[in-house]
């Protein structure tokens, strides 16, 4: 479902209704979810719903040093991938100073880059590449998948 939180958690028991029930189809959505709204009333219909988001330790990690660099909040995850983005071509500068390869064998390195979201990739077709912690809505509220 691609949607935001809030949206999500009305259109749920909408779908109950039509017989899609957790346990019968597993709903799944997307980093949108990962807000508070997500929580309130009509949640019961979400439970067990999967969804991916940057991690969370990351990310508070990241706002406070942005909150100590500009003295602001950050727009989160925007900004930490625009981080990440201007570090890659900064890194990238770096190596074509030094004689290093031309700029697209250097952005699609196999060992990537390390970001303020963790390591990434540029795949060959452009794409780029993460690893995003998937997360579970359940009872007790949201919370990883496992290991």
């Amino acid at each position: 479902l691609p949607m935001r939180a809030e949206q999500a958690r009305l259109l749920a028991p909408q779908a109950a209704a039509r017989h899609l029930r957790p346990g019968k189809v597993l709903m799944m959505g997307s980093a949108l979810w990962n807000r508070p709204e997500l929580l309130k009333e009509g949640t019961e219909f979400l439970k067990g719903a999967l969804f991916c988001d940057l991690s969370p330790t990351a990310m508070e990690t990241f706002a406070a040093r942005y909150r100590e660099a500009w003295g602001q909040e950050p727009n989160l995850p925007l900004a930490m991938l625009t981080h990440d983005s201007v570090a890659a071509l900064a890194q990238g500068m770096r190596e074509q100073r030094r004689g290093g390869v031309e700029w697209r064998r250097q952005l699609i390195r196999p060992g990537g880059f390390q970001g303020a979201a963790g390591p990434f990739t540029f795949q060959n077709d452009g794409r780029s590449r993460r690893e995003c912690p998937l997360l579970q809505v359940r009872e007790e509220g949201i919370a990883p998948l496992g290991p």
